[in-house]
Formats: C-alpha cells, sequence, structure tokens
C-alpha cells in the first residue's frame, strides 16, 4: 500500500528547527551592532563644523578622513572572510568591534590631522571585519524567503546609524565638545560588542567552558572606558587611557585564543595593564585636584 507523505514544505518546518524561534531575536542583536557600524562612520561627516577649526583642516582632509573609514575594505574584506572560517564569526565580529573602539579613542584623543587618520584606519579596519561577518550571522540563522526579508533589515542598519550620528553628533558637540560627541561612538561599539557577546548565539549550541571570558571581557571593557572618561578631561593625559585600552584588547583576544594557556596568558596581561593604567589614572586625577 502507497503511503502518501502529506508533511508540509520544507520552508513551512523551519520554525520547528531547533533555536529557530531566536532568529528574529539574533536579528535585532546584528541590526543593532551594525548601527553602532554607521553611527561611527558618520561621525566625521556630523562634527566637520567643529573639525575644521580644531585642527585647521581643508574640507579635502575632512573627506580623507571620511575615506579612511572604508578603506581597508579593499584589503580586509577577503582575509576577513578567511579569518571568519577560522576563528568562526562571533570571535572576528568581536576583535573588529574592539578595533572600532580602540580607533574611536585615538580620534577622540587625537590633537592632529596624523592621529585622527591613524585612528579611522584602526577604526575602519574593525569596521570592514563586522560589516563582512554580520552577513554571514545572518545567513546561518535564515533560509530561503525569509533571509531576504532579514538580509534587507540587516542593510537598513547602515543608513539608520547614520542618521543616528547627524541627529545626535552635532547638537551634543555643540553644548560639551567635539571630543565627548567622538567618544559617544567608542560607547556605541562598546554596547554593541557587550550585546553581541551577551545576547548573540550561534545556531548551535554555544560553549559553556567560555561563558565567564565572554561575560567578564565586555563587562570589564564598559567600567574600564566609563573610568577614564572623567580622569582624562581632568588631567589630559592619554597614557591611562592608552594602557587601558591595550589591556582591553588583550582582554579581547582571549576570546580568540585556541588554547586556555594562550587564553590565560593574554587574560593575566590584560589585567596587569589594566590595574597599572587605574593607578596612574587615580594618581593625575589627585595630582590635578586642587589643594
Amino acid at each position: 500500500m502507497t503511503r502518501i507523505d502529506l508533511s508540509p514544505p520544507t520552508a513551512a518546518r523551519v520554525s520547528r528547527v531547533p533555536g529557530a524561534s531566536l532568529r528574529w531575536a539574533m536579528l535585532g542583536v546584528i541590526f543593532l551592532t551594525r548601527t553602532s557600524l554607521g553611527f561611527q562612520f558618520q561621525s566625521i561627516a556630523a562634527l566637520t563644523p567643529f573639525l575644521v577649526p580644531a585642527f585647521d583642516l581643508s574640507y579635502a582632509e575632512v573627506g580623507l578622513l571620511m575615506g579612511l573609514f572604508m578603506l581597508p575594505g579593499v584589503v580586509i574584506a577577503l582575509p576577513g572572510g578567511l579569518l571568519g572560517q577560522r576563528f568562526g564569526s562571533l570571535r572576528v565580529v568581536v576583535a573588529g568591534l574592539g578595533l572600532m573602539i580602540l580607533g574611536g579613542m585615538i580620534v577622540s584623543y587625537s590633537g592632529g590631522l596624523h592621529t585622527a587618520a591613524f585612528g579611522r584606519a584602526i577604526g575602519g579596519v574593525g569596521g570592514v571585519l563586522v560589516n563582512i561577518l554580520l552577513a554571514r550571522m545572518v545567513a546561518d540563522w535564515f533560509r530561503e524567503h525569509e533571509l531576504q526579508t532579514a538580509m534587507g533589515l540587516m542593510l537598513s542598519a547602515w543608513p539608520f546609524g547614520m542618521a543616528l550620528a547627524l541627529v545626535i553628533l552635532g547638537p551634543l558637540a555643540g553644548a560639551t565638545s567635539w571630543r565627548i560627541a567622538e567618544y559617544l561612538t567608542v560607547a556605541a561599539a562598546g554596547l554593541a560588542l557587550a550585546l553581541i557577546v551577551l545576547a548573540y548565539r550561534e545556531p548551535s549550541a554555544a560553549r559553556a567552558a567560555e561563558a565567564v571570558h565572554f561575560v567578564l571581557a565586555p563587562f570589564i571593557l564598559a567600567t574600564s572606558l566609563v573610568a577614564f572618561v572623567p580622569g582624562y578631561l581632568r588631567h589630559r593625559s592619554f597614557l591611562p587611557g592608552s594602557l587601558a585600552t591595550v589591556g582591553c584588547l588583550l582582554l579581547l583576544l582571549g576570546l580568540a585564543a585556541q588554547s586556555e594557556a594562550r587564553e590565560t596568558l593574554l587574560t593575566v596581561a590584560a589585567s596587569a595593564l589594566l590595574v597599572v593604567a587605574h593607578a596612574r589614572n587615580r594618581s593625575l586625577w589627585h595630582r590635578s585636584c586642587p589643594h
């Protein structure tokens, strides 16, 4: 006797795939992460009226700062995809966001065109890595007709972040300073990093052994950045923030370590740098306080 298969089509059974109910929440995480990318990219355009007199820039030099964020894509796009295959999309995105944070801090601390250009290039390398791997993460979660909708929503995050930069950064710079406004792009990347690490899940089960490091890394990064902002505004020294930035980046590199020994070494080195940075920040703070 012939048995007739009355089961619904494969596309209709997607919702019963394990973890499929999370796919739209994961798309939200990806959307907000890519929003921070557009937000940092557009910061130079939004702050042009403040950067031109601050650094005595021409508009051609402002255009250079804008373009340097995307220029690394010429050489990073292909290696970025290979890195994603080698280390996994999540790890590469975390590293990319770390570079965006570092680049934004360099720009906010910069005193001239060359330092700002270096910071934009560093942030651009991270931005390219994030941009490439977020598309792959969407493809990991969605299939067939839903993939087109998900990709469209993910791509719309870029102009959304650019629009937010134009609306927020200019008025903020006018009320405070352009450095504070630029530092907001660092905070946005930091929040995206915390979100992608704490909330994002691979379609397959996450590795429980790395849960502690994945939780501590964004928490330490966020608290370190918040601690050094008031210190810099008082003593105007780049040393504590620079040491803390290197320490945070080493901590993030520990997420990509392939062995427990390397992860431990990177974590210990990062912790030592952060301790030194906070001690130096505290010392400079007290020296600059009026007696």
